[in-house]
């Protein structure tokens, strides 16, 4: 994923498109439809992750940057390690984008 393909991701929070953070993602599982993962994602973030995906039948998918380059392009002030997808169209162009080792 490129910065464009971060820059997307705050624009897709501030649309309401994400939800960032494990209570936020918590919250909003119900209507996930994937779950992202920072590459340095600590055991609890993982362990979460897990947990969610296997209740609410979710994919996580790891994502090419750690959780402080995550936090700040969706404009949070602190490290996001998880974050809840809730867009299929903007969960699918993310897929295709990490497949082709960029999302632009």
């Amino acid at each position: 994923m490129s910065g464009n393909a971060l820059a997307t991701l705050g624009l897709a929070l501030k649309a309401q498109r994400l939800a960032c953070g494990t209570f936020a993602v918590r919250k909003s599982a119900n209507r996930a439809r994937g779950l992202l993962l920072a590459n340095d994602a600590g055991v609890a973030a993982v362990r979460e992750a897990k947990r969610l995906s296997e209740k609410h039948g979710l994919t996580p998918e790891t994502v090419p940057f750690g959780k402080d380059a995550l936090g700040r392009a969706l404009g949070q002030g602190n490290p996001c390690s998880i974050v809840a997808v809730l867009d299929e169209g903007l969960l699918n162009a993310l897929k295709r984008g990490l497949s082709h080792g960029c999302a632009d």
